[in-house]
């Protein structure tokens, strides 16, 4: 029997994190970002809005195989990575490749991987609230050009409103779907940064994959 409301909120919590443990891993697929999409915007949006944040298998990459790191992914889905650098603008703070992930620590993690990858000519912008602050970061971007960008959608999304991260060189959008965290939640199911990322890309990104060719990666 439960003795109080805490101790039943913490068997549920328990118990959620046993299912999640116990399911077989799946390899992702390009369903699981458009419906969640769906699904978060559908009480939301008007019909007219709907249809801007519409998308279907050709604004993807090929899907990430099951177990498939981060970095290994990106050099599968890049390979003509000399030639897009090679090309690229020069121009302060607008990456080509722009990395989202659900947690600082786990940025962290994956642009150290990224830049050991990629030993080719890559800079790679700390895009998250660790190690630097928000006005040294707009230093950073302002001051210099990078290829690709790592971090979070809070603080993607807030340096896109400074002005300092530019996204019109974007060319690919790479999503940190399947990594779990502590709690054995994936990015899209932590209500706080599953909002975060749905809302950076209703403002900032779906009309870059709609209207400029960019693609969506999920790994």
């Amino acid at each position: 029997m439960v003795d109080s409301l805490d101790d039943e909120w913490w068997i549920e919590k328990k118990t959620l994190s046993q299912v999640l443990a116990e399911q077989k891993p799946e390899a992702v697929t390009c369903s699981d970002f458009i419906d969640s999409v769906q699904k978060h915007f559908q009480d939301k949006l008007s019909a007219v809005e709907m249809d801007e944040v519409q998308l279907d298998d050709s604004h993807f990459m090929k899907c990430a195989s099951l177990n498939c790191q981060v970095a290994d992914y990106m050099r599968q889905v890049l390979p003509k990575w000399k030639r897009l650098v090679k090309v690229q603008k020069q121009e302060n703070g607008a990456p080509l490749v722009l990395v989202i992930c659900s947690a600082a620590s786990r940025a962290v993690h994956l642009n150290r991987e990224i830049q050991k990858t990629f030993k080719e000519k890559c800079k790679v912008a700390k895009l998250f609230a660790k190690h630097m602050k928000i006005e040294e970061q707009k230093k950073y971007l302002d001051s210099t050009v990078i290829q690709m960008g790592v971090g979070t959608p809070h603080r993607i999304n807030a340096l896109i409103e400074e002005g300092a991260l530019k996204v019109d060189q974007i060319q690919h959008i790479i999503l940190d779907w399947m990594w779990r965290d502590q709690r054995l939640r994936q990015m899209i199911s932590i209500p706080e940064i599953k909002e975060e990322l749905l809302e950076l890309f209703k403002k900032h990104l779906f009309k870059l994959v709609r209207q400029k060719n960019v693609t969506i990666g999920l790994v």
